[in-house]
């Protein structure tokens, strides 16, 4: 009787102490900051689970003490999302839970409005891995909306410490291992089931990197039917968005569709004189043979261009009493136009095998190809003096009469449009400037006549034309205990030169380094000593033009354990 009290006794200690231990939070939608009702949490060991009230809210009681992972899900409304805590003796409040949401899966064909932030179009600083990763982790979560626009960079690494894929291919470019985020901007809908992997840890298609890794699956089997258009507004890099998606889920005869285009555009940005066009557009076909074999393929793309801003001095910005001045751009026959302007075009191709190979084991081989343009304008000029409106020998302080330089100030002050570029002073020196060149293009007695451009616009390029081959194996030995193995090869060509983009009224550019054009030696100051007094034309290269070729193989092999207590 005695045994039987105190192990009674003992039983309802350890549930009352359990009891004491509650693990609660709240869960909010990542995009918009709106509680989630009925979302389910479920502890991942116990499997015990409850669900959000109207609030957000949530508790689960009576876990114990220690590493506890929680799984939060509802149905075609968000993915299971995963989220590891330590929780203490007398429990914890996790706080808020930034979940990256589904739109409501009963809302097709709505037109919906919202207020958008310009995180998408930042092209490669790392500061977009807190953007993406946020809400699956407290930190991220924390600096997400308050210094992510601002370039925030986790431990001050940019996104080549980190490893990204696309079903499995590896999007870091290989001449810079940055990813470009212009390269699938404005696919929301369909590039929303993504992995994260922190730091250190363990990622699905790589041995990971010091940032981690991230992967994104667009296979049409992986995405939620529907069909839905949306629309909306914004006043910063873009000011309007219509973007549609279409998908079908696995149909009974295995094949599955995904379709998805958007437009982003605003002739004018928050800052003057920048502007936006973007067209995207998404293909992804799957075929399932059977329960071990699934193919897909998947075309996507995002051409676009956008008129570029520029950072200052102090003076210029005090002159034109504004913190966001922009000396870019400027007025020709009225309108604005930016001499800085992004052109990017890169198509990635996609074709992807998974193979069930036993009940614990799967082999994943993707096969990538990527290839396309991105180029940026800038003005250049030949024995001519600098255009910017911010060079600093057009600035009132370099005038040593002070009550001159009152007077310029005041005028720069009244006549706004004299601190932007002058288009049209431009074009009038290229109307008046006659040159000459003889041996034209290293031919003996060709001369070539004609308006000699002083001023013009050049655009740097670099085109890159990427294969990749991706195969990963991974095997379960326990519920605890697993492999993973890849091989990784890669070639690139990426092709770096310059053009003529607008000879700005002018016949031609005198293909020479400018800055050597007054030493004697005349190869000194050829751009191209094989075609020297190279005459060059809108579209022709100048200056720089060669290709660098890139290999790189990686094998690589982890073993993974996941205990209670340690990884």
């Amino acid at each position: 009787m005695r045994l039987a009290l105190t192990l009674l006794f003992i039983g309802l200690m350890q549930t009352m102490i359990m009891a004491q231990n509650p693990l609660s939070g709240t869960v909010l939608n990542a995009s918009s900051g709106v509680p989630m009702e009925g979302v389910k949490v479920m502890d991942k060991s116990s499997l015990q689970s409850t669900l959000t009230d109207q609030d957000g809210h949530f508790t689960l009681d009576g876990l114990p003490v220690g590493k506890v992972t929680l799984v939060f899900s509802k149905e075609n409304v968000l993915d299971a999302t995963e989220m590891t805590v330590m929780l203490p003796q007398g429990g914890t409040n996790i706080g808020n839970f930034s979940a990256n949401a589904y739109s409501d899966p009963d809302e097709t064909q709505t037109i919906t409005l919202e207020d958008l932030n310009s995180s998408d179009e930042n092209s490669d600083d790392g500061g977009n891995y807190s953007q993406l990763s946020a809400g699956r982790d407290p930190f991220l979560n924390a600096v997400r909306y308050g210094v992510g626009g601002r370039r925030f960079r986790i431990r001050g690494m940019d996104s080549e410490n980190r490893l990204d894929y696309l079903n499995g291919m590896p999007i870091n470019k290989m001449h810079d291992g940055r990813t470009d985020f212009y390269d699938f901007g404005g696919l929301n809908d369909v590039l929303r089931r993504q992995d994260v992997d922190f730091g250190l840890s363990p990622g699905i298609f790589s041995f990971g990197n010091t940032l981690g890794s991230w992967s994104m699956d667009t296979r049409a089997s992986s995405q939620r039917k529907q069909n839905r258009i949306s629309y909306a507004v914004s006043n910063r890099s873009y000011q309007q968005r219509i973007m549609g998606v279409m998908s079908t889920g696995l149909q009974p005869n295995g094949l599955a569709f995904t379709i998805s285009a958007s437009r982003r555009w605003g002739k004018q940005g928050y800052v003057k004189g920048t502007y936006y066009e973007n067209t995207s557009y998404f293909l992804s076909v799957d075929k399932k043979v059977n329960k071990k074999h699934l193919f897909n393929i998947t075309v996507l793309g995002s051409p676009g261009k956008r008129g570029r801003s520029g950072v200052t001095v102090e003076e210029v910005r005090e002159i034109a009493g504004n913190n966001f001045y922009n000396p870019k751009w400027g007025y020709q026959q009225g309108k604005i136009r930016n001499a800085e302007v992004d052109n990017n075009h890169q198509p990635i191709v996609t074709f992807r095998h998974d193979w069930g190979m036993g009940p614990n084991t799967k082999l994943t081989t993707t096969f990538g190809y990527q290839f396309g343009r991105s180029g940026r304008t800038r003005l250049n000029w030949q024995q001519a003096s600098d255009p910017r409106p911010d060079y600093y020998h057009h600035l009132p302080s370099v005038i040593q009469d002070s009550s001159l330089q009152v007077r310029v100030t005041d005028y720069l002050k009244q006549h706004p449009e004299a601190m932007q570029l002058d288009w049209a002073a431009m074009y009038n020196a290229n109307y008046n400037s006659f040159g000459t060149v003889e041996n034209a293009n290293g031919v003996a007695g060709n001369t070539v006549s004609g308006k000699k451009a002083r001023y013009f616009v050049e655009e740097s390029r670099i085109d890159n034309l990427e294969h990749s081959f991706n195969t990963v194996l991974e095997h379960s030995f326990s519920d605890r205990f697993g492999l993973n193995a890849g091989f990784t090869y890669r070639h690139a060509n990426v092709h770096y030169f310059n053009t003529v983009d607008d000879l700005l009224g002018a016949d031609f550019v005198y293909d020479v380094d400018k800055y050597n054009i007054s030493y004697s030696d005349p190869l000194s100051y050829q751009s191209d000593v094989n075609i020297p007094n190279k005459v060059a034309k809108e579209g022709d290269i100048i200056g720089y033009d060669y290709v660098a070729r890139l290999k790189k193989a990686n094998l690589w092999g982890q073993l993974k354990y996941q205990g209670k207590w340690i990884d």
